[in-house]
């Protein structure tokens, strides 16, 4: 919990000290998302006596197209994987379905969608042994476009999302520095 407020506050501060561009975008057509970052995740209810994975390892891909200048529809994924002490016990926790990001000013976005969960735990040397469970998923995010240009966009995001499972449900917190492609974007005509 501490980990979410700590992004929350810096996502947040970055938002509102990022200045506007000078000419805004007109959004259109395909574009294309793949982000690394850190993040974690936790079982509820918890299977070991520390519910709480910091991930080694974290990944984000969207792809899709903009419905509206301000608005695309994506196919999102996102993972956090994680490695216990004992180097071989693995345990991965993700999402991944269609997803609405909008972007409120030219810098900063929120999105939010539904579909699959995913929540993988097993032994590196003993993978027949590997657990998969699939669920319902549901994710939210924001994020603040830290560079951007015409067609790219560099941005710093806060996703959480959750995994209802029959056994359990996880709920993943991450951080994630993305790469947006928007071939098609455009400077918005003046008034």
């Amino acid at each position: 919990m501490r980990i979410t407020i700590s992004i929350l506050a810096l996502a947040l501060g970055l938002a509102a000290s990022g200045r506007v561009a000078a000419e805004p975008l007109e959004r259109r057509g395909f574009t294309l998302e793949f982000g690394l970052g850190f993040g974690a995740f936790h079982e509820i209810p918890s299977s070991y006596p520390n519910d709480s994975h910091l991930g080694q390892s974290n990944f984000s891909f969207s792809l899709g197209g903009f419905l509206r200048p301000d608005t695309a529809l994506l196919f999102h994924m996102q993972g956090v994987a994680s490695m216990f002490e004992d180097g071989f016990t693995v345990d991965m926790a993700g999402f991944g379905g269609v997803h609405v990001q909008h972007w409120l000013k030219d810098r900063l976005f929120v999105g939010g969608g539904a579909g699959m969960a995913i929540y993988s735990y097993g032994d590196a040397l003993l993978p027949y042994q590997d657990k998969e469970l699939h669920g319902l998923g549901v994710g939210l995010r924001s994020g603040y476009s830290l560079a951007s240009s015409r067609t790219h966009s560099l941005h710093l995001a806060l996703e959480v999302s959750a995994g209802f499972f029959s056994e359990l449900t996880t709920i993943t917190e991450t951080l994630v520095f993305e790469w947006q492609w928007m071939p098609s974007n455009r400077h918005a005509p003046a008034p």
